[in-house]
């Protein structure tokens, strides 16, 4: 994903309102609803929301990467009956697959990094009814019956009043907004989800997405529906960023944006320096009048290592590292190398992935 792509991601995600619009009207047999207390996020104080008095209430902020934080609630009836929870700190920013990331091995449903140092996941982009939908069966019921509804009008709304936004960063974004609810072997649940779209003006770039909110509910017994229902909207409701953590986020955002991109206009003009350097080096080499001069000092390094590739390749054999800097020279017939925890190249299948599922594998580049 590209930085400006990336961080248009985080800015326009903090522009969203948080759930506009919600009005919640407690069930009509309104017997056994506690009354409400607000509750104080622990571990920043970066938010409040109103709570249950008496439940069992757990949460926090939660940071992914230098400015990837997510803040999330579970609340539980203190007889277990119902729970109830607000996102999810398990869940990162997404990439949509792109053809060009195939060259980094960068396939479906893989874990990168992002400019910023934030974590991505590659995923095929997901409208609020399928995230709800999917989430269900990741993280409340592996084999679930569910129901699901796109809601169009929520989606409409938060994509008119974030359009500005996007269109200030040069990006395009696109809300969707939907719901699913399930049955399961003694379980029941509903999830909300709210997922935004980000795109380039050039629809061949790159794309990202994000899980902006995240809410739902699991019931045991069936008579909590109403119950479980008002308490995940009336928590919703309340939910209220603190503005001065949002400001110093804003500016951490940011500061994060502009070193990020320095540091890369840095690394870019290092690499067009040893470019040019290498390019009248080579110039020079050519122009000797002794055809078996090595070089002019610096680039007998380089010379070194072209020679120890080209002996390489006679051979049938390359040099591959992986991600921690380990290296081992090995058969060149095989596309595909990954290291073990000792630090041994093995190859993988032809599909790229690693060699078995035991999740001990770093590739070799």
């Amino acid at each position: 994903m590209s930085r400006t792509l990336y961080f248009a991601i985080l800015m326009v995600a903090a522009a969203v309102p948080s759930f506009p619009g919600i009005t919640v009207a407690a069930p009509a047999e309104n017997t056994g609803i506690p009354p409400f207390v607000q509750w104080v996020d622990p571990t920043e104080k970066a938010f409040t929301v109103d709570v249950p008095q008496g439940w069992n209430i757990n949460g926090g902020t939660r940071w992914q990467g230098p400015t990837a934080a997510r803040g999330f609630v579970t609340a539980a009836s203190p007889e277990g009956r119902v729970h109830v929870f607000l996102d999810d700190p398990d869940i990162v920013g997404r990439q949509v697959p792109h053809p060009m990331y195939a060259q980094l091995g960068w396939k479906e449903g893989a874990r990168v990094t992002a400019p910023s140092g934030d974590p991505l996941l590659i995923a095929r982009f997901e409208t609020g009814e399928q995230f709800a939908q999917h989430y269900i069966g990741l993280k409340l019921c592996p084999r679930p019956e569910t129901k699901t509804a796109p809601l169009q009008e929520e989606s409409r709304r938060i994509t008119t009043e974030i359009a500005p936004y996007a269109r200030a960063m040069n990006a395009i974004a696109q809300a969707s907004v939907g719901e699913a609810s399930f049955q399961c072997s003694g379980k029941e649940g509903y999830t909300y989800a709210t997922t935004l779209l980000i795109s380039p003006p050039n629809p061949a770039g790159v794309h990202g997405w994000a899980v902006y909110k995240l809410a739902g509910y699991t019931v045991a017994d069936p008579t909590a529906h109403e119950l479980a229902r008002y308490v995940m909207y009336k928590m919703l409701a309340s939910f209220t960023i603190d503005k001065a953590w949002e400001a110093q986020y804003q500016r951490k955002v940011q500061d994060t944006t502009g070193n990020v991109i320095r540091m890369q206009n840095a690394l870019t003009q290092e690499v067009l320096r040893r470019a040019k350097q290498d390019v009248d080096e080579s110039l020079a080499r050519l122009n000797h009048p002794n055809p078996g001069v090595r070089g002019l000092g610096r680039n007998k390094d380089s010379d070194d290592r072209l020679s120890k590739q080209r002996s390489e390749t006679i051979l049938g054999q390359k040099r591959v590292c992986d991600d921690i800097g380990r290296c081992e020279t090995v058969d060149s017939s095989h596309d595909y190398y990954w290291m073990d925890h000792s630090g041994r190249a093995v190859p993988g299948p032809a599909s790229g992935g690693p060699p078995d599922n035991s999740g001990a594998w770093r590739r070799a580049q």
